[in-house]
């Protein structure tokens, strides 16, 4: 089911035909931070075998999705 707040305007203006139900899960599932994390161009990986795996695996341009979560990844400077 469709959230009122998650419309795409966009698509009139395009040209687009309206997204089915499966469709539009599918595109919300495709665009979740979890699949975004998990996607290893989204953060940017060298291909496997370019650089050694425990390289590869430390390599995290998406970082954990949570409010406030810089503060375990960086310095505050006073």
């Amino acid at each position: 089911m469709r959230s009122p707040n998650l419309t795409f305007p966009f698509q009139d203006f395009l040209g687009y035909p309206a997204l089915s139900d499966d469709k539009f899960s599918s595109l919300l599932e495709h665009l979740s931070f979890g699949k975004m994390r998990a996607n290893d161009a989204v953060n940017m990986k060298p291909p496997k075998g370019a650089v050694p795996d425990e390289v590869r695996d430390k390599i995290n341009f998406i970082r954990k999705g949570k409010v406030g979560g810089w503060v375990d990844d960086f310095e505050v400077c006073t």
